[in-house]
């Protein structure tokens, strides 16, 4: 698990800058991670709202200091409040898409809180989809939500985002191909995009971002559907 991590923000990196790039992406970043929730106007489909979680680098201390593992993190994030400041950035923004009828901080909470500790701001919605369509539809909703923060004064993030280089997009399973399917949407705003175990997507061919296309061999499912994927994109793979 640490090295697919490793492998994960290596590729996010670009949307980083170099003089804040860690020499190992393995460990445990140096920023204490908080959690927020916040909703977004939905776009296409239902009028609710979508619903939001935001992992980010917070300036609030940590009562179990920093964390090196899971059980430290565990603590962590208990000691830490939820919707403590944010530290001071500017930090690049990456948006997370989740598998089948979960949301993202059930079982992905670690991987983004680990991603955040390196200096990311990671959100991914709460929405419990089984369409790759609809997923990355909130995704750019989060997106645009937390980019319209960026230029509100008085607005939790306000100022906190480093979008020059653009917005990462990281995916599994589903949420693989629903990552790829909002860097499609996001166009020129993508400045990368990491699906793992992706299923197949119809919009590959429109992503203006590179692209780092993660799969197992052994994979019986998305194993398969990973020559599809790669066939299609036409950026730099």
């Amino acid at each position: 698990m640490a090295a697919v991590l490793a492998m994960i923000l290596f590729a996010l990196a670009v949307c980083a800058p170099a003089s804040a790039l860690p020499e190992s992406y393995s460990q445990q970043g140096g920023f204490t991670v908080t959690t927020t929730v916040m909703t977004a106007p939905r776009s296409e489909g239902l009028g609710l709202p979508v619903q939001c979680t935001v992992y980010y680098p917070t300036s609030a201390g940590s009562a179990g200091g920093r964390c090196t593992d899971v059980a430290s993190c565990y603590m962590q994030s208990m000691s830490t409040p939820q919707d403590a400041p944010v530290a001071g950035g500017p930090f690049p923004l990456v948006a997370f898409g989740h598998n089948t009828f979960i949301s993202g901080q059930e079982v992905y909470g670690s991987t983004m809180r680990h991603i955040a500790s390196h200096g990311f701001v990671v959100v991914a919605s709460n929405s419990r989809y089984q369409q790759p369509a609809a997923t990355a539809v909130d995704l750019v909703d989060c997106v645009n939500a937390l980019e319209r923060q960026q230029g509100e004064p008085g607005a939790k993030f306000f100022g906190k985002l480093d979008l020059a280089k653009g917005v990462g997009v990281l995916g599994y399973s589903q949420g693989g191909a629903a990552s790829l399917d909002a860097a499609a949407r996001l166009g020129d705003r993508c400045a990368s995009c990491i699906t793992q175990h992706a299923q197949p997507s119809t919009m590959v061919a429109q992503i203006k971002c590179p692209v780092f296309l993660h799969s197992g061999d052994q994979d019986s499912l998305t194993g398969i559907m990973k020559a599809m994927i790669w066939a299609g994109v036409r950026t730099p793979k």
